[in-house]
């Protein structure tokens, strides 16, 4: 991702062209954590070697968070893009390090992915080890709209 004139744009490798990210306030705009998810098994990497891997970049703005998911399949070098924005984070206080992470939080919430831990007490938590260890936790989808897909899903 990147600012040009005052506006946030998404660089699509797989198509090669940029993509303009309207609504997202380029003033307050700033990418806070990015990372790479390794599969967990053995997948045919012999036309890509990226195959399985997901990288998951973090943004904020003023308005909430960002998640930018780019996922690598076996069939094709281009990755699969979804650009997710989560506008229930409250942006200024947002957490996110590579102790915490699978896992984020704010004031008011521990997430994963797009969504919320039920219960849980951010403040109770620094470390991803403490909340793996929690029995039965439970999730609930964390309210999200897509800005950008690639490919076009359809339905």
């Amino acid at each position: 991702m990147f600012i040009k004139r005052n506006q946030v744009y998404y660089y699509n490798t797989g198509n090669n062209k940029s993509i303009l990210l309207e609504g997202i306030d380029a003033y307050s705009f700033e990418k806070v954590f990015q990372t790479t998810i390794y599969p967990t098994s053995s997948i045919d990497t012999s036309l890509n070697p990226r195959a399985g891997e997901t990288d998951q970049t973090y943004c904020i703005d003023y308005q909430g968070a960002y998640l930018i998911e780019e996922y690598f399949d076996t069939e094709t070098t281009a990755p699969n893009i979804t650009i997710y924005f989560l506008p229930s984070i409250d942006a200024n206080s947002f957490s996110i390090n590579k102790m915490l992470f699978p896992y984020y939080k704010d004031k008011q919430a521990v997430y994963s992915h797009i969504n919320i831990l039920v219960d849980l007490n951010p403040r109770a938590y620094n470390k991803a080890v403490q909340i793996d260890q929690l029995p039965n936790k439970q999730y609930k989808a964390l309210p999200f709209n897509i800005l950008y897909q690639y490919p076009a899903k359809v339905g």
